[in-house]
């Protein structure tokens, strides 16, 4: 799409009823909170494996609006602060992990590492207990379910009737994926009532997590089963994104020894017992890290949402009603008008 971008313009019609955006007013009108254009039905196929729909695919605005008034509060910073240990000590382990592989082989697969980090992490401030990976240095079944369903979600979304048919002619890749959504449920629902029964054995000091407040049922809370869908889209959201993004940097900070050297010096000026606050006030880390985030965003594919029903002008253009539009960051963070030189 980013040659047809440079070519045609900013807005580019892909099919009759679906339109490409690349420019920063359309993207801010589209995903506008004020005046929504609403997600595309491609996000009904995105419900969490338990059939239930979660804050992330449903589509509709009080459901979205309910689910994130009760899942904000422990993502705002100053809750954040609580299970920052969580982050600290999972860190500190996959860095000691790093170095051990570094010693053994020569090299390192930071990918691996920063894969086991993130998702022990998310685990961990999801169902309040971690999945272990960096200690034993290997994937357990949840993951590989993980990654399996992921295979199949991405066949389900682009070709929906395919996975119809299977339903009616029995094929092994389909009924492997069946299996690991159906492990990937149970273990969901087996975690949080387990963090809800040590949650009741002591309400005044539980550990910490995404959900607590809810599990407490302190004030409005959500069905079980909403709870469930959206801790499997934290596990989802939480883990290999990140740790893509963690591996893009490291590969582009080790192969530039400017970069590397001016940000070693820069983290080297922090006191040895610094908090997340000081971190925060690098400004060459900042940068270094919200150009590793344009340039390799760990997830470019487009966000399709749909004109409301009476149309509306994006960018210029008049589009009727039911009208799919779609954003995708890959070619606007480069745009050569608002970065110069976008590829380095």
């Amino acid at each position: 799409m980013r040659s047809s971008f440079v070519i045609s313009g900013k807005v580019v019609r892909i099919s009759p009823r679906e339109v490409d955006i690349a420019s920063v007013p359309g993207a801010k009108q589209i995903h506008s909170f004020k005046n929504p254009f609403l997600k595309s039905e491609l996000y009904e196929r995105m419900k969490g494996g338990n059939g239930f729909h979660n804050v992330f695919s449903t589509r509709d605005v009080d459901f979205h609006s309910r689910n994130r008034r009760l899942l904000s509060a422990p993502l705002s910073e100053s809750n954040l602060k609580d299970v920052e240990y969580v982050v600290k000590a999972r860190a500190d382990l996959a860095v000691e992990k790093i170095g051990l592989e570094m010693q053994d082989r020569g090299v390192a697969d930071v990918l691996k590492w920063w894969t086991f980090f993130t998702t022990d992490v998310i685990g961990e401030l999801t169902f309040g207990d971690s999945f272990r990976m960096l200690e034993q240095g290997k994937e357990n079944q949840y993951t590989l379910d993980l990654r399996a369903n992921a295979t199949f979600d991405s066949v389900r979304l682009a070709f929906p009737s395919i996975v119809k048919l299977a339903s009616y002619i029995p094929l092994p890749f389909f009924s492997q994926a069946h299996k690991a959504t159906q492990r990937m449920v149970s273990y969901a629902e087996e975690s949080i009532r387990r963090y809800k029964t040590i949650v009741e054995a002591e309400p005044q000091n539980p550990k910490p997590t995404l959900f607590t407040k809810l599990v407490k049922a302190v004030g409005e809370s959500m069905p079980e089963a909403e709870t469930i869908s959206n801790a499997q889209a934290y596990i989802i959201a939480g883990s290999e994104t990140t740790s893509v993004a963690m591996t893009y940097l490291t590969w582009s900070v080790c192969r530039n020894a400017s970069i590397k050297g001016r940000l070693l010096d820069e983290i080297n000026s922090l006191p040895v017992d610094y908090n997340d606050q000081e971190l925060k006030a690098l400004p060459y880390l900042s940068q270094v890290i919200q150009e590793t985030l344009r340039v390799f965003g760990s997830a470019p594919a487009p966000l399709p949402r749909d004109i409301p029903k009476g149309g509306a002008h994006v960018d210029g253009y008049w589009m009727p009603g039911g009208t799919t539009v779609q954003t995708q960051s890959y070619s606007m963070h480069r745009d050569a008008s608002i970065y110069p030189d976008p590829e380095t």
